[in-house]
């Protein structure tokens, strides 16, 4: 359409008569652009997806200071099916000092995999439901999810894939609030219990909690 708007144009104010091997020889010049931008798109997408540094090592503080110990640690995970388009988001809070575990595990909507893992990372930290009156009593808070991207967003300070975008900035205005907050990319045995209730409780499309 663009091309034929531009012939149109060209022969109203510049005089220049285009005939129909013009107007497909600018066709298929913008359709060579559009496909050379969607291949660097893809590309960015693709580094944003696997970043270098492996388990454990890809932290990101969005908390307010830079050292301290966590009081409780909390683990997320997410699970989705794409054949039945069900997504579950589970937390699973760890105290230090005790073997005791509460937990939740909520049915979320999500178009794909990858806002599972943001969304339970986020639940995890306002406040949804009743967790908020597990964390109103601490303010040094380690979170663990598996997903390297998530970790790797709210690290960067550039440019988010907009399907994610919003959960991210949601999840650092959430936290500043926080003496202290970090979000560690770790493995899957790690976020295990997270893992075990998010994957439970999606097949049935149902919620779950403990506190």
């Amino acid at each position: 359409m663009w091309s034929i708007w531009g012939a149109r144009n060209k022969q109203i104010f510049c005089q220049h008569n285009a005939d129909s091997n013009e107007v497909q020889l600018q066709m298929s010049e913008a359709l060579h652009k559009r496909n050379i931008y969607n291949q660097k798109v893809d590309e960015r997408v693709q580094e944003q997806q696997t970043p270098d540094e492996p388990p454990g090592f890809l932290v990101a503080n969005i908390g307010q200071h830079l050292q301290a110990q966590p009081e409780i640690s909390v683990q997320t995970d997410g699970s989705w099916d794409k054949t039945t388009i069900l997504s579950c988001a589970a937390w699973v809070v760890n105290y230090p000092s005790s073997t005791q575990t509460r937990g939740q595990a909520n049915v979320v909507h999500a178009t794909s995999a990858l806002l599972t893992e943001p969304r339970a990372c986020l639940q995890a930290s306002n406040g949804h439901n009743n967790i908020i009156t597990l964390l109103q009593a601490y303010n040094l808070i380690a979170i663990s999810t598996d997903s390297a991207l998530l970790a790797h967003n709210l690290k960067s300070k550039g440019i988010k894939d907009i399907q994610v975008s919003c959960t991210i900035r949601d999840i650092q205005t959430t936290t500043r609030s926080f003496y202290w907050c970090v979000i560690t990319n770790v493995s899957r045995q790690r976020v295990r219990l997270a893992h075990e209730l998010a994957t439970t409780c999606r097949p049935d499309n149902i919620s779950y909690s403990n506190i």
